[in-house]
C-alpha cells in the first residue's frame, strides 16, 4: 500500500483527475454552445417556414381566375368576349408544279 501512495504516484493521480475534471467542464461548456446554436437556428428555420407560408399564400391570392379577371377588366380594358372563339386550323397547300421543279 505504501507504494503507491508515493509523491509521484499522488501527483500523477492529482494531475490525472485534473485532467478529467477540467475535460468534463470543457464538455458541459461545449454542449451549452451547441445547444443554444441549436434553439438560434431552430428560431431561424421557423421564421423562415413562417416567411414561406406567407408567400404560399400570397401566390395563391395573385394566382386566383378572380383577381386576374378583375386587373385584365379594370387595368388593361379588357372585356369578356359574347361569342366563342372561332377555331383556326392550318392547312398546308400543295405545292405548284412550278414549285415542285
Amino acid at each position: 500500500m505504501q507504494k503507491f501512495l508515493t509523491p509521484g504516484y499522488t501527483f500523477l493521480l492529482i494531475v490525472l483527475v485534473a485532467g478529467i475534471t477540467l475535460f468534463s467542464v470543457y464538455n458541459v461548456v461545449k454542449v451549452n454552445k451547441l445547444s443554444e446554436e441549436v434553439r438560434t437556428m431552430e428560431y431561424s428555420r421557423d421564421s423562415l417556414v413562417s416567411v414561406n407560408n406567407a408567400l404560399h399564400n400570397e401566390v395563391l391570392r395573385l394566382e386566383s381566375s378572380e383577381r386576374i379577371t378583375r386587373v385584365a377588366r379594370d387595368h388593361l380594358n379588357l372585356v369578356q368576349p359574347t361569342n366563342a372563339p372561332m377555331v383556326v386550323e392550318y392547312v398546308p397547300l400543295e405545292p405548284s408544279q412550278e414549285e415542285k421543279e
